[in-house]
């Protein structure tokens, strides 16, 4: 009993650095599939699909497979990992590391090599007599999973959190670059916007809602007017852009409210925007509240868009009121 318990907390961590292993070559190749077109006895890169199959001829090499939601064949050679995600592996080529399905079965056939270990959590694996396997080849059963929790709860664990700073440093790159573009090239509406948050927050929040909530009735009628084929990919462009300005507005009064206070002169908004987007993204990493804040955040986004008429007007300034418009003009 100590042997197989054994057994299959082995088999959970290799899941485990598989998991991570995905994690990882999907966020540090950005998406990419192949790095080569693959022709006869060609090289081909590490290989990640979504939604589809691979197949690895006799005269292909490759250093990764990960596939989510399809099939994995293997007939070439392998010199590291195959992982499938809802997958079947088929294998009678050879496998230098893991070879790890889940949800679907192993098949080894004849002639293939496997020197690493073989798992199938959820599914079986099938192995032809001259099939050859220098590791450990372990079944998990779904309902076997919680009693080896914490077994696997070591690189489980490593691999979420590898997963959860890609996707932070991934967001902060991509919001940073977005909002220096936008304040870049709109410097004036950019700024009539904030200025509309920063002084009537609760006014276009309401705004942000009422836009919120007719959004989808609006995308309902357009779908049966002629009108509305040409509209609705419109529409949708405002929607992801109400999320980018108020995602970016948001950072830049939280990073000038911040800074003011440590510095004697006011910081560029470029230097707001960063300090602003790193509290955002730290706050979006927390459980339920991280969920509620985005929400709000689009809701400004949609705001301010509203009120300012997409920052072609201010909104909201009183007399005397300093202007963020003129900072930016100087």
């Amino acid at each position: 009993m100590r042997q197989s318990n054994d057994l299959r907390g082995r088999a959970l961590r290799s899941v485990g650095m598989a998991l991570l292993l995905a994690g990882l070559m999907v966020a540090s190749a950005g998406y990419a599939q192949e790095t080569q077109t693959p022709s006869a006895g060609v090289e081909r890169g590490s290989l990640i699909k979504f939604g589809e199959g691979v197949t690895l001829a006799e005269n292909e090499r490759t250093d990764n497979v990960v596939v989510f939601g399809g099939d994995v064949t293997v007939r070439g050679d392998v010199r590291q990992n195959v992982v499938a995600i809802g997958g079947q592996i088929r294998v009678s080529g050879t496998v230098r590391d893991v070879v790890v399905a889940v949800g679907q079965d192993v098949i080894l056939e004849a002639g293939a090599v496997v020197d690493g270990d073989v798992v199938s959590v959820g599914g079986d694996v099938q192995r032809d007599s001259s099939a050859v396997v220098n590791g450990d080849v372990t079944v998990v059963a779904w309902s076997g999973l919680g009693e080896s929790w914490d077994e696997i709860l070591g690189f489980g664990l490593l691999a979420f959190l590898g997963l959860t700073i890609w996707g932070f440093v991934g967001w902060l790159i991509v919001m940073f670059v977005i909002g220096w573009l936008l304040l870049s090239l709109l410097p004036q509406p950019m700024a009539r916007q904030t200025d509309a948050l920063r002084t009537s927050p609760m006014h276009t929040l309401g705004w942000g809602v009422l836009a919120f909530l007719l959004f989808v009735p609006l995308m309902m009628v357009l779908v049966f007017t002629i009108l509305g084929i040409f509209l609705i990919p419109l529409l949708v462009l405002a929607y992801v852009y109400a999320g980018i300005v108020g995602v970016v507005v948001s950072a830049l009064l939280l990073g000038h409210k911040l800074s003011d206070p440590l510095k004697r002169e006011r910081i560029s908004p470029v230097s707001a925007l960063a300090i602003g987007l790193v509290i955002l993204g730290l706050i979006r990493l927390v459980p339920v509240l991280g969920a509620v804040v985005t929400l709000v955040l689009w809701l400004f986004g949609f705001g301010v868009i509203v009120a300012t008429r997409f920052g072609t007007r201010a909104y909201g300034l009183r007399p005397g009121t300093p202007s963020t418009e003129a900072a930016a003009d100087d």
